[in-house]
């Protein structure tokens, strides 16, 4: 049926440009959207944190939906690796195929689970983590997408860890607020986030670019009033 939905969406799409205003959230929407205007989909900037010593088990986390291919087996196993010297901490819904798995990993103390939350509860709990993850997987609808919670990490002052989607690369690689590692590749994740935990100097560094970065391309502040402007242009047009 492939076929047959995507030529009924492409009408969709074409009679919304013709009937109403659209806007895109990210560049990769402009080709199914041509013309319409960019607001990207960024995040506030809080107070500024610096990353305070490590006081007890040092926590890494992971905000957002939790499927399969957003890599909850990775994280499972990634917190049997790191036994007592970090906590896997996972802060979202989980998909039905998935929730059992996870539910299992949790009785374990394999991760702490803490379901979902409001997201200033979720990203309270990200601000006291030593670096926080984004384990996508290569599939399509991920290749051409910017992980918004690397900048929500970021933004927050916490170092992040990323599979290497094209996206997530440049903006890590840009700001040098954290490490790309391969698909799949739980070993390598273990080793980035020992090195945080180990060098307090780095995870500040870290923290900081990443922050900095943010602050100056991916800020609400800056693209909320892009936004209103636009809202604002189109009311008056009517």
């Amino acid at each position: 049926m492939r076929p047959a939905v995507q030529r009924i969406v492409t009408r969709l799409q074409r009679r919304a440009l013709r009937t109403m205003h659209v806007t895109i959230a990210e560049h990769s929407y402009a080709a199914n959207f041509p013309g319409a205007p960019m607001v990207p989909n960024s995040t506030w900037i809080p107070d500024v944190r610096e990353q305070d010593a490590i006081a007890g088990r040092p926590e890494v986390v992971y905000v957002g939906r939790i499927s399969h291919s957003r890599g909850v087996e990775e994280m499972i196993e990634l917190g049997r690796r790191l036994g007592e010297s970090a906590r896997m901490v996972l802060v979202g819904p989980a998909d039905a195929n998935v929730a059992d798995r996870l539910g299992a990993a949790h009785a374990a103390g394999d991760v702490d689970w803490r379901g979902p939350r409001p997201n200033p509860e979720a990203l309270a709990v990200a601000r006291r983590a030593v670096v926080g993850l984004s384990l996508l997987h290569d599939e399509p609808n991920y290749r051409h997408s910017m992980p918004t919670k690397l900048i929500e990490y970021m933004a927050n002052g916490v170092p992040v860890i990323s599979t290497p989607l094209a996206l997530a690369v440049d903006l890590v690689t840009d700001s040098g607020g954290g490490e790309i590692v391969p698909f799949g590749d739980v070993a390598s994740v273990a080793a980035a986030i020992t090195r945080l935990v180990d060098e307090p100097a780095l995870r500040a560094q870290r923290s900081a670019a990443g922050r900095a970065f943010v602050a100056e391309h991916h800020s609400w502040d800056v693209d909320g009033e892009r936004f209103v402007d636009l809202l604002e242009g189109w009311v008056s047009d009517r």
